[in-house]
């Protein structure tokens, strides 16, 4: 019966300690509730008047923060872990003391019993006729209506009131103040600018290739326009320069990596501007290994950041190219695309055959590019050059060529070469002269045309021709100018030696009036020295014409005998 009625009052107690952790809950819940609308109320009013900065802002958000997190702590979740029987909990005896200032009637009963159940001879018959005894006395309380929820309602004006004020805000229409300053309390972090009678326009992009200059240029708006507008880097301040009509510049010089800055004007400072630094890809190194064709006897040649290159025809050429800040990259041979790179080397082989362009392009991934234009000009190879003069040898009959050959890189070979025109057929025949592979040489050829056995009439067209050692296109030739040797008829020999008959004729002729005009002058000459009786400045001049004039006609009188020789023949 005793345990029957000990676990009874037990039960009693158990459901008086929940009834006491619920009870903590809810005026917990109102405590924090209260405490959030309160400090929110008070951090977003003061940072509004104060136009709080980054750093006051960051203490508001943080002890906001940190009181609530007490106060949730205290309040709610230590509560909530003793209404789970979870942690440390109230035992009986202080549940007993908590009833009894509200039961003065049970006070000392209740605890009675418990310290007689603890008693270790809590069995004896005295004892627990006791314990029955007090036990009858306090069955008739309610433990749980020591406890009033409805106590809490004193509390609610904690958390009315604040809301009452929300509420005001809201039906003035300045919930702004609390709206604007709760959201720049949460991004503590940010600069806000405070609000002044005017605002700036400024450029639509800030951003400057690296290294280059910027000029950053401002528009102010407003009711009320200063005068003066500072930017401050690194809490250094500048003056803006005035451009009139409410505008200003400043220019950013040498860029050379991201710029943060605020304006300043009239006591107020703007948000935090950044000048972006964008990379600008290029080339850095450009190395062309150019190969010469081997017939050139030209050596590799290797250019450095020289983009532009002469080479001969049908060279090999090597591009080997570092770039930097670039994404991917391209080679541009002649507005066709033939090599496409997306790392710092860009690498190209080609053979060149003719005049071309070609482009370095790089991209990265700021939108900018960069663009090289370069040309390469070809050295084709010429032909071969050759001239020719001919004389004829009367002493031995026969013709002699003096000729110069030249190539602007090596000579292959040199030909003679004829064609015979008769009545009956035509023959071409060519022969090799010697020459030395060279660039350029002279040489000498001498032909005898009685050797082939002529015809009277038959015609000869003879040149010479010249090759060199294109080891592109293939040896090409040139020709000399043309020359041609008649056979004469029988009508025509006749007619030349008539012909030469009459020259001789002429020639004695021309001998005999200069012998008679010598005769005759010396005669005067002899008359004039014997009527003076001596030799004077005019006679010798004379005796020096006379002189002169027989050397003449000795001369002339050799050449006709040589040409009536060659007519007997």
């Amino acid at each position: 019966m005793r345990r029957n009625t000990t676990s009874e009052l037990f039960k009693k107690l158990n459901n008086f300690i929940r009834k006491y952790y619920q009870n903590q809950l809810i005026k917990g819940g109102i405590y924090s509730v209260a405490v959030l609308i309160i400090f929110f109320l008070i951090f977003s009013i003061i940072e509004h008047f104060s136009k709080a900065g980054v750093g006051v802002r960051t203490f508001f958000f943080w002890t906001y923060i940190i009181i609530n997190l007490i106060i949730a702590v205290k309040y709610i979740v230590i509560p909530l872990l003793h209404l789970l029987q979870l942690g440390e909990i109230i035992s009986h005896k202080q549940a007993a003391k908590i009833i009894g200032i509200h039961f003065n009637s049970v006070d000392d009963k209740l605890t009675n019993i418990l310290e007689l159940t603890d008693e270790e001879n809590s069995d004896n018959d005295l004892i627990i006729a006791s314990i029955d005894q007090k036990m009858a006395d306090i069955k008739p309380v309610n433990f749980n209506s020591a406890i009033d929820f409805r106590s809490n309602k004193k509390y609610v004006k904690w958390v009315l009131i604040p809301i009452l004020i929300i509420g005001l805000f809201f039906v003035s229409g300045k919930q702004y103040i609390l709206t604007e300053s709760s959201a720049r309390i949460v991004k503590h972090n940010a600069f806000f600018e405070p609000k002044a009678p005017f605002n700036y326009q400024i450029n639509e992009e800030l951003k400057c290739i690296q290294f280059e200059d910027y000029l950053l240029k401002i528009k102010v708006n407003g009711n009320e326009i200063p005068s003066k507008v500072k930017i401050v880097i690194n809490d250094n301040r500048f003056n803006l320069k005035s451009k009139g009509n409410n505008e200003f510049e400043y220019l950013f010089k040498h860029v050379n990596s991201d710029i943060d800055f605020h304006l300043l004007a009239g006591g107020y400072m703007s948000k935090l501007y950044t000048l972006k630094s964008l990379l600008q890809p290029k080339v850095v190194a450009i190395q062309v290994s150019i190969n010469h064709p081997n017939y050139t006897k030209k050596s590799k040649e290797i250019v450095l950041n020289n983009g532009d290159i002469l080479v001969s025809e049908g060279s090999i050429v090597n591009w080997s190219i570092s770039l930097q800040n670039t994404t991917n990259s391209s080679f541009v041979l002649d507005k066709k695309e033939v090599k496409i790179s997306n790392n710092y080397k860009l690498k190209f082989q080609t053979q060149v055959l003719e005049n071309s362009s070609y482009q370095i392009i790089s991209k990265n991934n700021n939108n900018l590019i960069d663009t090289l234009n370069y040309s390469i000009r070809v050295i084709k190879d010429e032909y071969p050059h050759i001239l020719v003069s001919q004389t004829y040898d009367t002493l031995n009959s026969q013709f002699i060529f003096n000729g110069e050959v030249g190539d602007d890189y090596l000579l292959e070979k040199l030909e003679f070469t004829y064609n015979i025109k008769s009545k009956d057929s035509a023959n071409n025949i060519s022969k090799s002269i010697q020459i030395n592979r060279t660039s350029k040489e002279v040489f000498f050829y001498t032909f005898n045309f009685n050797s082939l056995l002529l015809n009277p009439g038959d015609e000869v067209d003879y040149h010479f021709k010249i090759w060199d050692n294109d080891g592109v296109n293939g040896s090409k030739f040139t020709k000399s100018q043309n020359f041609k040797f008649t056979e004469s008829s029988t009508d025509d020999l006749i007619k030349k030696k008539d012909a030469e008959n009459e020259k001789t004729k002429s020639g004695l002729n021309k001998s005999i009036s200069l012998a008679e005009e010598i005769q005759k002058e010396i005669a005067e000459l002899n008359k004039t020295i014997l009527e003076k009786k001596k030799i004077g400045w005019e006679e010798k001049q004379k005796a020096k014409e006379i002189l002169k004039k027989q050397k003449q006609l000795e001369k002339q009188i050799k050449d006709t005998q040589k040409k009536n020789t060659e007519n007997l023949k």
